[in-house]
């Protein structure tokens, strides 16, 4: 049987990552040591289909500039192969760019959505009566290992086979009370407030009158750019979200947040002109607060993470990268959406994220061309 290359088969493999973490989880395991082996086996199949298969093509326009562009700067600042996330994310990301755009047939099969959604939900049940499910803060983890990664796949999922269903029918109805209750297991409150939100933002969208997909994505971005100053007076409107996680009324998670925020301009802000412009290197705001908490913590605040390590143009770039692909379609523009809400999170190199996106960004089916008000 003759093996080929389809947007269906790349879509499997990477929805299918999530489950690899599923028997780690079992055991108590966090299994994200697997995910470099994975997508390197994914990264391989892309080299070969490229160079061995003679079928690429390569996309033109504003899109494909702005990650090569960002792939130099991240090679410019490369320092070491223990921090080369960075490189590996934009190489992988290039290589997915060149497949998909060469792939002819470009119809997607979104039933492979609803399909491993279900399995999701499915692998989930268990583990809300298990301990290995919860971390130390009583935190729902799923089958995966982390609040925050087990509540943005599944919200990403749910918000793209929910995409296709009116707000108003039963089974977007049980979609959306299932995932909420989920996610409010997880405690990740920022991914709550956007949930809340998200049937709101499907009927501004839909009713075409000021909110289009580009408008959305400039506002949603502006929020959670600025999302720090603006928190206080959230907590001030909704108290409760405070309490969800902590039960003193301390939140102790953004204040610590915060200080990182704090230290990490400042120490944009005292580099040379080329350290703001170019940046520091990859993964150095990642040093710069394990040195400064004396634990790998992470920035927990991927703007300023990729301001440091690439500086402003790299940081111009890859919004700019982002707005191009997450305004092609409503689709990619919720789960872009959610992707930028998880830069609070340490998500911003996440590959099965970044990666889905792309593949609806590439799809060419014509579902995505229809009126979308008819789905609202």
């Amino acid at each position: 049987m003759k093996l080929e290359i389809t947007l269906n088969k790349i879509l499997f493999l990477v929805l299918l990552y999530p489950l690899i973490l599923f028997l780690p989880s079992t055991a108590g395991e966090a299994g994200f040591f697997l995910t470099a082996p994975y997508f390197f086996l994914i990264f391989s199949a892309s080299i070969a289909f490229i160079f061995f298969k003679g079928k690429a093509r390569i996309p033109k326009g504003n899109t494909l500039s702005a990650l090569l562009f960002l792939i130099v700067i991240s090679l410019y600042n490369f320092s070491s192969v223990r921090y080369s996330l960075p490189i590996f994310f934009l190489l992988f990301a290039l290589l997915l760019m060149i497949v998909l755009y060469s792939l002819q047939n470009k119809s997607l099969n979104f039933k492979l959505f609803y399909s491993f959604f279900g399995v999701y939900i499915l692998l989930s049940i268990p583990f809300l009566f298990m301990p290995q499910g919860y971390n130390e803060a009583g935190r729902f983890m799923g089958f995966v290992g982390s609040p925050t990664i087990y509540s943005g796949f599944i919200t990403s999922i749910f918000v793209i086979i929910s995409l296709k269903r009116p707000l108003k029918s039963l089974s977007f109805l049980v979609l959306y009370i299932t995932t909420l209750a989920l996610v409010y297991l997880t405690k990740t409150r920022l991914l709550l407030v956007f949930l809340i939100l998200y049937p709101f933002v499907r009927e501004l969208l839909a009713s075409k009158l000021w909110f289009s997909k580009k408008r959305i994505f400039i506002i949603f971005y502006l929020i959670t750019f600025f999302i720090y100053p603006l928190y206080n007076v959230i907590i001030e409107q909704f108290p409760g979200l405070v309490t969800l996680r902590y039960s003193d009324k301390v939140d102790s998670s953004f204040s610590l947040r915060n200080y990182l925020f704090l230290e990490s301009k400042m120490e944009y802000w005292g580099g040379t002109i080329v350290e703001k412009l170019f940046g520091r290197g990859n993964e150095y705001s990642r040093n710069f607060v394990k040195n400064l908490m004396d634990i790998d913590l992470m920035p927990h605040n991927d703007y300023m993470r990729i301001l440091i390590d690439w500086g402003f143009f790299g940081f111009i770039l890859f919004s700019f990268l982002l707005y191009k692909i997450g305004t092609k379609n409503n689709f990619t523009l919720f789960l872009s959406l959610v992707y930028m809400i998880l830069f609070y999170s340490n998500i911003v190199f996440n590959i099965f994220l970044f990666s889905t996106i792309l593949i609806l960004y590439f799809n060419n089916n014509e579902e995505l061309k229809t009126n979308w008000k008819d789905y609202v």
